[in-house]
């Protein structure tokens, strides 16, 4: 879990495993340099659209200037080594997408819902079941969640600033989940259910109608 949004990044690799290391970095707002002398599609197009900076050529040691986080995702084992260890000399992190266990780093399988996160890693074990595992979390975690936690963070907000005794914050965050939250969802009554609940806060005895003093909430 890190935050890569501008932070600058190298891809070593043009083909379909760098794409998904690629798709995944853009998905985080991290600023990626591709290293490749061929490339696919999806990485064209997306340099086409200004989305990432591509040098094309084999990789060398002075592409590490600059990066934070270094991705070796070519077909040669060699290369990807040699890539890992220029990194570690210098002190950056470096993932190996063939060799897991050879870099500082493993990207774990994801799945995101809105700002629902889910991640599974074997610690490089089996990639293909660390993405199975997050295969069969994806029919239990829909697309519900994603407004969901829109609602609760809101909730979540206004108790903050309108809820002062944290004790009552805690149950009414309990309550919240003790309901079928996705089952409401899809059932079509979440917009009335969100409703009901912020009138019901909004009634609490303890709810301060007044922001407090220096809030602009």
């Amino acid at each position: 879990m890190a935050d890569l949004e501008g932070v600058p990044c190298l891809v070593v690799g043009g083909g379909t495993i760098a794409e998904r290391k690629l798709s995944g970095l853009l998905e985080c707002g991290a600023a990626v340099t591709v290293v490749a002398p061929e490339w696919t599609d999806g990485i064209e197009a997306w340099r086409q659209q200004g989305e990432v900076e591509l040098r094309a050529k084999r990789y060398a040691p002075g592409d590490l200037a600059d990066a934070a986080l270094v991705f070796a995702a070519t077909d040669s084992r060699e290369v990807n080594r040699m890539v890992c260890e220029q990194a570690e000399a210098e002190g950056r992190w470096a993932s190996n997408a063939a060799e897991p266990e050879s870099g500082r780093f493993v990207v774990p399988a994801s799945l995101r819902r809105g700002k629902l996160l889910l991640a599974v890693s074997t610690s490089g074990a089996s990639p293909g079941l660390a993405a199975q595992i997050r295969d069969e979390l994806a029919a239990s975690y829909g697309d519900e969640y994603e407004a969901m936690l829109e609602f609760l963070e809101a909730f979540r907000q206004e108790m903050k600033h309108r809820l002062p005794d944290e004790r009552a914050r805690r149950a009414w965050a309990r309550r919240l989940l003790t309901a079928d939250l996705p089952a409401v969802v899809r059932s079509g009554g979440w917009e009335t259910f969100c409703r009901a609940r912020l009138a019901e806060l909004r009634q609490d005895p303890a709810y301060r109608h007044e922001p407090p003093a220096g809030s602009d909430k």
